[in-house]
């Protein structure tokens, strides 16, 4: 099971730790360059949405706000994935054709655009 020895905090953040399998490693650590010790979450976290109380030696993770960020930077990577496909300035560019010049692109670039606006729908 890992632990963090947490050494330094700022703002009730993590501003510096060391992970470690064991407990026994940790606090090893721990004695030689301060801070304490706690058992890492096992659910997934990120530092930016965790809380530390040094005072009582633990960490409290906010799920939500780290699985809201992630969805989000996932749905930014994949629109970056989309622009590569079909640039935005084409996308605006056959958005903007009437019917009949639309109806002459090809069925791929119609795919694309029609991932790319399936895909902005679902942003987070």
């Amino acid at each position: 099971m890992p632990y963090l020895a947490i050494v330094r905090t700022e703002d009730n953040k993590i501003a510096k730790y060391m992970s470690f399998e064991g407990e026994a490693d940790a606090d090893a650590h721990v004695v030689t360059h301060g801070g304490f010790v706690v058992q890492e979450p096992t659910q997934p976290y990120q530092f930016d949405f965790c809380t530390v109380d040094a005072v009582a030696k633990t960490i409290t993770t906010h799920e939500p706000e780290a699985l809201a960020a992630n969805n989000m930077k996932l749905w930014e990577r994949d629109m970056t994935e989309l622009d590569g496909g079909l640039p935005r300035y084409a996308e605006d560019i056959i958005t903007a054709m009437n019917p009949v010049d639309r109806a002459s692109i090809s069925q791929t670039t119609r795919d694309k655009l029609t991932a790319k606006e399936l895909r902005r729908s679902q942003r987070p």
